[in-house]
């Protein structure tokens, strides 16, 4: 889909205004994708600072070797994966590598949210040239998070995006914004790209579009 010398037009169900309405291929379309709601629960142990122990409400759908992102009130962690599950007790460790943020204090509050993930189509290799990015995520007023790692989830290649619910996120690089995907390789044998929803009220859509110059 090419773009020609349009400041203002809709791509996806998403509203885009250029700085620089020149011509621009539309490049990749992601979405929208549902990400469901995360499941309330509480951090009843802290082993250390990427292990512990879960208490969450029967009905959880957890299982074991499931990855998932923790959010609680100021602070969230990416790339937790289940060791295993009994009833309502979830068993973790923080993967290898990357961006290591701790957990919080025992007792605390959390919200689970496992991650869908999204598909890593060949033309994503280029998102480190895009003339125009942007991230949608609609659905509740809660956080979502975009983490981007290799495969063997044992390094990750760039900081999480971090968005509020409902927030459109743009980077008009075009216009002199950065790309937050800069300096990242991505490939559709090595990338592993995971979106998760930080409420427990409703699950959420996500959005990314992506144009190129012509």
């Amino acid at each position: 889909m090419i773009i020609t010398n349009k400041k203002n037009f809709s791509v996806s169900g998403i509203s885009i205004a250029l700085s620089d309405p020149k011509t621009y291929n539309v490049g990749i379309v992601v979405g929208p994708v549902t990400i469901p709601k995360g499941k309330v629960g509480t951090l009843s142990t802290r082993t250390d600072n990427r292990q512990g122990i879960l208490t969450v409400a029967a009905g959880h759908g957890f299982v074991g070797n499931d990855f998932f992102d923790l959010y609680w009130a100021g602070g969230k962690v990416p790339n937790l994966k289940v060791s295993t599950v009994t009833g309502t007790t979830i068993t973790f460790a923080g993967t290898s590598g990357g961006i290591v943020t701790n957990l919080p204090i025992v007792t605390t509050a959390i919200v689970a949210s496992r991650q869908v993930v999204l598909p890593i189509i060949d033309k994503m290799r280029n998102l480190s040239e895009s003339a125009f990015l942007t991230f949608q995520f609609t659905g509740h007023t809660s956080k979502c998070l975009v983490v981007l790692n290799d495969q063997t989830m044992s390094e990750e290649f760039t900081d999480q995006i971090l968005m509020d619910g409902g927030e459109l996120k743009v980077c008009d690089i075009a216009g002199g914004d950065l790309n937050p995907l800069a300096n990242i390789n991505i490939t559709p044998e090595n990338t592993r790209f995971t979106v998760s929803n930080g409420s427990s009220l409703s699950d959420a859509l996500f959005r990314l579009i992506s144009l190129f110059n012509v």
